[in-house]
């Protein structure tokens, strides 16, 4: 297809010239799109203008823009123009999201809209320097970001027209740009991982690991014509970022310039509209989606694709009353999709079965000496993978801790290939909480519940659960005389989200307990902890 995102995009362009690439539909249900021409067309001359403006090859743009036309433009014009791309969907706080997107990435740009709803643009207003509406930049200084230099608006016209908007400027803007020095091996995309160990990482992806991905992710729907999928996610993680649509594929997305009243109910709409055979869709989206659609006259979706969480029996078997068959994915950040598992008959299925190994990967399990263990017997996963990530950005360490010397991705995961060669997924080695399609680092819920006046103590820990795998269980003590309620508990931590996640991060239990006991280097022990929450939340 070509050496380069933008290579790709061109062939792409090629074959396809007015087939839709993105399809959007806002919460009035009216329906953007942009062809997979027009995308190669605008990204080209969005390429272009930030290499006008000073952005050279291997530099880091980020991408704040809610889910839109606008949002695909900016993001494959970056990497176009040689550039690192990270997107930037705020989901918790200043500090978090800015420390991580922005500054571990070393942006040098940002491109935002000035919207006084939008996060981005309120947390960083203060330190950009006077601009008209009409302008296309402006500088900012903000000691607390010292790379980023630049701000770029891409604004929609105002209701008098008074703003030039983002997408307009680029229909008329007379160059183009076609990167010659990027190499495959260049890093093109970043993605926050999943924060396994207390922070969220950047892992890089280089042009050719995203189309190798590319052509793995097109057999995950075998048989279907009609290549259009339904997602509903930010596009800065691996299981969403959308390289999905590099292989020809049409993604369908609620888009979010503006909030929904119902996001949930606006899936709906836009499922029951435009009918795509294949969707990605999580537990908590399902039963929102459930809400506004009747099973006995029809499945949500024929072909359900879910992945980030292990998928047990039980779920399997809820996942089909509203799906015709279910494809469970098994991949991470730093690599790609390394198995998949089609599923239509729940009889032969089993736990955590995430079925054969995808093309140009390979899995061992081994023991805490790093010796392989026999097949079938669980240890930890060693994964590699053609598409191997480039590293975590400016995180040596971290990196060095990821990857052996031989080249094997170290994960967190304990199981097995079993006998048919597929791959079983039995647990984690440390104790992440894998609730739904989200890995939650536990410190990032104890914060906002330690920072209570009435909180001595707490601790944050997975309690096992049939159909979100784990369910998010806070324990806490509280300081005499204290009457903090479950809902306090609940609030703190929603507090710290954006709306659209509150309800996905809010913990499911809540247990006052008297004490929580520690060794004498002040180490407590969790699985006792888990033990004790379990026989609470059974009583």
């Amino acid at each position: 297809m070509g050496r380069t995102i933008g290579e790709h995009l061109k062939a792409l362009s090629d074959e396809y010239p007015s087939k839709d690439i993105f399809v959007f539909y806002d919460r009035n249900l009216k329906k953007s799109s942009i062809t997979f021409r027009e995308l190669h067309r605008l990204g080209s001359r969005f390429a272009h203008l930030l290499r006008q403006k000073g952005i050279k090859r291997g530099q880091s743009v980020c991408i704040s823009l809610p889910t839109s036309v606008e949002l695909a433009v900016a993001f494959y014009g970056a990497m176009m123009a040689g550039a690192k791309t990270v997107s930037c969907e705020i989901i918790m706080d200043k500090a978090e999201v800015f420390h991580h997107c922005i500054n571990r990435s070393e942006a040098v740009l940002i491109v935002v809209r000035t919207d006084p709803t939008d996060l981005t643009w309120n947390a960083i207003k203060a330190n950009v320097a006077s601009f008209e509406r009409d302008d296309q930049m402006a500088e900012i200084h903000d000691p607390t970001m010292p790379n980023l230099k630049t701000v770029f608006f891409a604004n929609r016209p105002d209701e008098n027209n008074d703003v030039q908007g983002f997408l307009a400027m680029l229909r008329t803007y007379p160059e183009s740009f076609e990167d010659t020095e990027s190499e495959d091996t260049d890093t093109c995309s970043m993605w926050l991982t999943s924060g396994t160990t207390g922070m969220p990482k950047l892992a890089m992806k280089s042009h050719k690991s995203l189309a190798i991905a590319s052509v793995i992710e097109d057999g995950f729907f075998p048989g279907q014509k009609d290549k259009r999928h339904f997602c509903n996610a930010p596009w800065s993680w691996a299981v969403c970022s959308p390289f999905d649509v590099m292989n020809g594929n049409t993604r369908v997305q609620p888009e979010l310039w503006t909030k929904p009243a119902d996001l949930y109910k606006l899936c709906a709409e836009i499922l029951k509209t435009e009918e795509p055979p294949a969707a990605f869709l999580t537990p908590p989206e399902i039963e929102g989606i459930l809400k506004y659609w009747n099973l006995k006259e029809k499945k949500i979706i024929d072909t359900l694709c879910v992945a980030g969480y292990p998928v047990s029996h039980a779920m399997c078997e809820w996942f089909l009353t509203v799906t015709n068959n279910l494809v469970v994915r098994y991949g991470c950040s730093e690599l790609i999709t390394i198995s998949c598992n089609v599923i239509s008959d729940i009889n032969k299925y089993k736990d955590f079965d995430c079925g054969k190994l995808c093309e140009g990967t390979t899995v061992k399990a081994v023991n805490d000496k790093m010796e392989e263990v026999p097949r079938g017997t669980p240890g930890r996963l060693l994964l590699s993978s053609i598409g191997v990530f480039n590293g975590y950005m400016n995180d040596k360490a971290k990196t060095d801790e990821a990857l052996s010397e031989d080249g094997w991705y170290l994960s967190s995961d304990a199981g097995y290939l079993d006998v048919d060669n597929h791959m079983v997924v039995v647990g984690r080695y440390d104790y992440i909480i894998m609730h739904n399609n989200l890995h939650i680092y536990p410190a990032t819920i104890e914060d906002p519940i330690k920072r209570l006046p009435g909180v001595k103590t707490v601790v944050v820990v997975p309690i096992p659960d049939e159909m979100n795998y784990h369910n998010i269980c806070a324990c806490v003590v509280r300081r005499p005389g204290s009457n903090l309620t479950e809902a306090d508990i609940i609030k703190a931590v929603t507090d710290k989200y954006v709306d659209g996640y509150k309800n996905i991060i809010a913990p499911q239990h809540v247990l006052f307990i008297e004490d929580i006991k520690v060794n004498e280097r002040g180490k407590m022990n969790t699985n006792q902890i888990i033990d004790k929450a379990i026989k609470m939340i059974k009583g």
